[in-house]
């Protein structure tokens, strides 16, 4: 009798503490709100680093888990390629600088065996104030070899990066 009191006793405790102490798996990750689709100048970080959030089947957030982030177009650079989520489920970049080029630029976060979050942004031909600098020397129209040395007006992003148009050369070049 004693024996069968202990093994229901067992058993109870089995069922109460069900998932009490089990890690939780991944079963979704999926962008926070806010962080895609975004707009930038060319060559300057985004607004909002891109942020997940790994969930498991029942909808809790899953601490732990390891999330690569990756440039997949646009040439531009990512700072933390590799982050854990946090004790809400949450992972992000320090920060995504877009390329130089105006365009779409495509960033990814992927965790092991679930489909990747795309994350887009538009690199805009929104420039800081243009500023003068010296081109290089040229030959005069006339073709008589005398050097010329004019400033000529260069567009640059924020981040004082040469601004490119993609076909196309900055205005005064």
């Amino acid at each position: 009798m004693q024996r069968l009191i202990v093994s229901l006793t067992l058993a109870a405790l089995l069922v109460a503490c069900n998932g009490v102490n089990e890690p939780s798996l991944p079963s979704s990750v999926s962008a926070l709100a806010g962080t895609t689709p975004q707009t930038a100048p060319a060559g300057s970080p985004v607004a909002h680093a891109p942020a997940v959030i790994v969930v498991d089947g029942t909808g809790r957030a899953v601490p732990g888990v390891v999330v690569a982030f990756a440039v997949q177009a646009g040439g531009g650079t990512i700072v933390g390629a590799t982050a854990t989520t946090n004790s809400s489920g949450a992972a992000a970049v320090a920060s995504w600088t877009l390329g130089a080029t105006v365009g779409i630029n495509i960033l990814t976060a992927t965790v092991a065996n679930l489909t990747p979050v795309t994350f887009t942004a538009t690199g805009t031909a929104g420039l800081s104030t243009p500023r003068a600098t010296k081109s290089s020397p040229s030959v005069d129209s006339n073709g008589s070899g005398s050097l010329l040395d004019h400033p000529v007006t260069l567009p640059r992003t924020r981040s004082d990066r040469p601004a490119l148009v993609q076909g196309q050369l900055p205005s005064g070049a």
